[in-house]
């Protein structure tokens, strides 16, 4: 057995649930998990083998981390801000300027960014009071190591607006891989980390790139996996999927963030994207249109006040990867009606993934291919699952 890593000085890591284990007691633990959370659904407990219900390992346990999202803290005793995580349960502020999870290009960029915090001025948001500046960063690093920026503030006004932006300048100064700066506006209270607003501050809107050699935008708000290698496992398995199913069929990408699934796992098929995030909007139709198909819908809005046009554009195959909360009701009641041939559910919650799994089951008709989870986030007790349904 392979021993566990060596201890951390990220406080973070060291509190995870697995820091003391092997990487195969760690798998073993995921898995007995994911088959149990399924094993409470009646009608797919059924359907499936749970005992062969497998695990797919991460391709590596450090420097897997493609995408965070950090609060900005103050340190008091150092004087200095800090980026990083709430400890569970708290506001208590964890430092992760230097997690071992992380790509290996985002530290000098987050120990970059709270220096130049602290030199400028710019306050950090105290979440108690609703007062102050800088809420979260979101940063990303895409397959060939370009990456995006995104700020998150209450507003974008005054001194502390121009001091934003100077901040942003000298990170493309000096950080020239680093190729979208963008400011999401956030001002309501609680821990929802994005607003509905974002705007450019420096560099590109979007940066392209490929998945499985097919062009996609990203911008940086549009949800796209952390771990992308693992989710390269997953596009593969998907495109293969597809092809069995019908390659000439109609596909649906719901929930579909930057589009990476429905764009790089269909070839020549009409094709049908949806997103709420306004920023993906232009992105994925830029993408659509560097893709060469004609046959590309892009369609912005939630999937709850979108089934008309879902229903028009009469999909063959479904694929979903919504937020933690699972499919809409109303979408698994549109799926009895719509009748696609697949339906393919990646979820981050296997509760809520097995739930509606276990009531589209109800809708009579649907087979249950398989069910496999991939370790999307090794150290952590996080886990994605992939279901795969025919009629």
């Amino acid at each position: 057995m392979t021993s566990p890593l060596a201890p951390s000085s990220c406080a973070h890591c060291a509190a995870g649930p697995f820091a003391a284990t092997s990487y195969e007691e760690e798998l073993a633990a995921k898995v007995l998990h994911l088959r149990r959370e399924l094993g409470h659904a009646p009608r797919l407990a059924q359907a499936l083998d749970l005992d062969a219900v497998e695990m797919r390992p991460s391709p590596a346990r450090a420097g897997y981390r493609h995408t965070v999202k950090l609060v900005f803290g103050w340190d008091r005793q150092e004087k200095r801000a800090r980026l990083g995580l709430y400890e569970s349960g708290s506001h208590r502020l964890i430092g992760v300027e230097h997690c071992p999870e992380h790509h290996e290009r985002m530290a000098p960029v987050l120990d970059f960014i709270c220096e130049a915090v602290g030199r400028l001025g710019l306050p950090v948001y105290q979440e108690s009071r609703g007062t102050g500046f800088l809420r979260h960063l979101l940063l990303r690093v895409l397959p060939d190591g370009r990456m995006l920026a995104c700020f998150v503030t209450p507003h974008a006004e005054g001194a502390w607006q121009e001091k934003l932006q100077q901040l942003a300048v000298e990170l493309r100064e000096r950080f020239p891989h680093l190729r979208s700066l963008s400011q999401n506006l956030n001002p309501g209270m609680g821990n929802t980390v994005l607003g509905a607003v974002t705007q450019e501050l420096e560099g590109q809107w979007s940066v392209p790139c490929t998945f499985l050699d097919t062009p996609v935008a990203v911008t940086g708000t549009s949800f796209l996996q952390a771990n992308l290698p693992l989710f390269r496992q997953i596009l593969e398995r998907l495109r293969h999927w597809v092809q069995e199913v019908g390659p000439s069929c109609r596909v649906a990408d719901l929930y579909c963030g930057c589009g990476a699934i429905g764009l790089s796992v269909t070839r020549t098929q009409p094709l049908f994207l949806l997103e709420s995030d306004h920023a993906s909007q232009i992105p994925l139709m830029e993408a659509a249109r560097a893709d060469g198909r004609e046959e590309i819908v892009v369609t912005r809005g939630r999937v709850e006040d979108c089934l008309a046009s879902l229903e028009l554009f009469e999909p063959e195959i479904v694929l979903v990867d919504p937020p933690r909360k699972g499919l809409d009701p109303a979408l698994v009641e549109a799926l009895a009606h719509l009748r696609p041939q697949g339906l393919a559910y990646l979820s981050c919650n296997p509760f809520t993934m097995a739930r509606d799994v276990d009531l589209l089951l109800t809708q009579g008709g649907w087979q249950v291919e398989a069910v496999t989870g991939y370790d999307m986030m090794p150290g952590t007790g996080r886990l994605e699952a992939l279901a795969l349904l025919r009629r």
